[in-house]
């Protein structure tokens, strides 16, 4: 199990990444409500300009480990794997099923991931969920769901494209958590998360030959496109991949459950949303994981999963 102090970090790591996530999804939803805007074109940029500037405070403060990385040709594989089926794909993904329906919806179906990320964890490790873990998924999955289906569950009405695109979502989700742990210990959450979303944004922007579309925005499509780079994606996953590194892929998937919660209270701030009964209730049920992740148990799939810190 993690350090104490690397707990606690790992914890409001997660839980802010989780917050800003929710922001990239009102930023997304603005944006494609009043633009006609590509998502592969808008994941493109989105991780080459938060790839870009992440990177660039990685040369700053940690040099090094940005260069063992990049001279180790073993973490590149894996590295070039990891930025276009897991980083790019969980981006592209995401935004993909915002557009076939809504944010609210694209949340629910994304954050079954961090069901495959226990069930992976328990198979791998031959383990059994304790009961804070399964009460947690439990919390998560039926408040997410809550507020986003407001009770009419029978009426949850996505296209079928958004339910492929949404499932994929959660997929490569998963991904993005359970790949990239041992690379986090050895070279830090900044330089792992610059180089993939700088590298990732690089080969598709090169691939869209986005050089040859105009730019699309008005000056408030650009505020939005301004906060989801920099609030949204380049704070947001270093600060998720550092929770991952410091309490594991398990807790962080569910901790992260907060996306929704924020997606929900910044849409009715910045969007004019009313909340409900059904959104009462379904917040509380998000919150209460955060506390229930947070009480320290033996076992689990959470400590199975969790990162050794090395001594160097």
């Amino acid at each position: 199990m993690a350090s104490e102090k690397h707990f606690v970090r790992g914890m409001l790591c997660t839980l802010a990444g989780g917050i800003f996530w929710g922001f990239s999804g009102v930023c997304c939803q603005y944006i494609f409500d009043h633009n006609a805007v590509d998502p592969l074109w808008l994941t493109a940029w989105r991780m080459l300009l938060a790839g870009a500037l992440l990177l660039g405070m990685c040369c700053v403060r940690e040099a090094p480990r940005v260069k063992a990385m990049l001279v180790d040709k073993k973490t590149m594989v894996s590295m070039l794997f990891y930025c276009i089926l897991a980083v790019a794909g969980a981006q592209f993904l995401y935004l993909t099923t915002i557009d076939y329906s809504n944010a609210g919806t694209a949340t629910v179906l994304q954050f079954t991931g961090s069901v495959m990320v226990m069930l992976w964890v328990c198979l791998r490790k031959l383990v059994l969920p304790n009961r804070y873990e399964l009460l947690a998924v439990i919390f998560a999955v039926a408040g997410t769901v809550l507020f986003s289906t407001q009770g009419q569950f029978d009426q949850l009405a996505i296209s079928s494209l958004a339910l492929i695109f949404g499932i994929l979502s959660a997929v490569a989700g998963a991904a993005y958590s359970i790949w990239p742990v041992r690379m986090i210990l050895k070279y830090g959450a900044f330089a792992v998360t610059g180089v993939s979303m700088f590298l990732g944004g690089a080969i598709l922007c090169c691939y869209l030959q986005v050089w040859n579309t105009p730019y699309p925005f008005d000056w408030m499509s650009s505020l939005a496109f301004a906060g989801l780079v920099i609030v949204g994606t380049a704070l947001a996953f270093s600060l998720y991949m550092q929770g991952v590194g410091d309490i594991g892929a398990v807790r962080a998937s569910m901790i992260v459950s907060t996306e929704p919660l924020s997606a929900t209270i910044l849409s009715a701030v910045l969007l004019g949303t009313v909340f409900s009964v059904y959104d009462w209730i379904g917040f509380v049920l998000v919150i209460a994981t955060v506390f229930l992740l947070a009480i320290p148990t033996e076992g689990g799939a959470s400590n199975a999963a969790a990162p050794v810190k090395s001594k160097e």
